[in-house]
């Protein structure tokens, strides 16, 4: 029989140099076995190297469509999904109701 292997994954690495060192942190201590990193994130860079240290903690990405955080390409690019300054939907409500109204 293979043993029960518990996932626990940590949202957001790169939000704040804070949350990202816990994660760090916390898969060290053998808590943590994955974490998304925001790829949105303002200071995301600066925390990238972190990562460097940890080579066994998975990492994926939280892909952010909603919310205050910056999107990483031009409102030109991607002009069904911000508004005319350049923001993101402010919740998942607000895309949900605009996908469903095809205006994504």
């Amino acid at each position: 029989m293979t043993p029960i292997r518990l996932i626990i994954t940590a949202d957001d690495f790169g939000l704040t140099p804070a949350t990202s060192k816990a994660i760090v942190e916390a898969h060290r201590d053998g808590i943590v076995t994955r974490t998304s990193v925001l790829a949105v994130a303002r200071d995301l860079g600066a925390q990238l190297a972190l990562l460097d240290d940890v080579p066994d903690l998975a990492v994926g990405v939280h892909l952010a469509g909603v919310g205050e955080d910056p999107p990483l390409l031009s409102a030109d690019e991607i002009a069904s999904l911000v508004d005319k300054a350049g923001c993101f939907r402010s919740s998942w409500r607000v895309l949900l109701r605009d996908l469903a109204m095809r205006r994504v």
